[in-house]
Parts: structure tokens; sequence; C-alpha cells
């Protein structure tokens, strides 16, 4: 939100998207988030690009999104970026993983665990043991 305010307060369009099930869009889409949806930013691209064809587009992406957007920009059939900046985005998503499923970071894993409950029945989607 802060980093849209400033692009905005610079002369900057800003789109702020939520990635699936974060944020208000949770609970809206039938497939959970994972760090390969590079298709979402695209369609969002292209949809801003048939909306606005003389503006300039910049994509930029925190974390995960910072990996979303820089694998957007890899796809062939994507209008034309002017700009692509991740931020802090996993260098190799795989041993992230792997790391936070490791002892030292046993109660992160809970939680987020804990965080992927099915809101229709209330039951564990995937159980912190496995």
């Amino acid at each position: 939100v802060r980093t849209a305010r400033k692009a905005w307060q610079k002369g900057f369009r800003t789109v702020r998207m939520n990635l699936r099930c974060c944020g208000d869009a949770e609970g809206l889409s039938r497939r959970f988030y994972n760090g390969a949806q590079s298709e979402d930013v695209a369609a969002v691209c292209r949809w801003l690009t048939g909306q606005f064809p003389d503006a300039p587009l910049f994509v930029l992406g925190f974390s995960l999104g910072g990996n979303l957007v820089l694998k957007t920009a890899l796809q062939e059939d994507l209008p034309r970026l002017d700009g692509v900046i991740g931020i802090c985005p996993p260098v190799d998503p795989h041993r992230s993983a792997s790391a936070l499923r490791s002892w030292r970071n046993l109660l992160y894993h809970y939680r987020f665990v804990q965080s992927l409950v099915d809101e229709s029945n209330g039951t564990a989607i995937f159980s912190p043991h496995t």
C-alpha cells in the first residue's frame, strides 16, 4: 500500500493486485495461490495494456510476488513491459520451502499450516506433521 501510494504521489497510475487467497481476495478463488501462477499477473498486464495502450507498464512484487513478476516478464506472449522489479524474491523457492519445514522454523510452519484451513468445513487441509 505504501509503495503504491508513493508511486501515485509521483504521478504514476497504480494498480494493486492481491494474490489468490491473500488479503481481500481470500475466499474468492477456487485454487490456492502458488509461486508458479504468473498467468494471474500476465492477465492483469494484458488488461492494463488494453485499457491504457499508450501508458508505460511497470510491475513490482515483494517476496513470492517478486518471484511472480520476474517469471511473468519471461513470458513471450506478454505485451511489452517497461520495467520489472522483484523485491526479495526467493532465489530457490524449493529450497526456501524446505528450510521453512526445518525444526528451527516449526512455529512459523505450524502457524502457516493453521492458516490453510478450509472455511467451508473447518478441517485442516494440511497437517503440520506431514
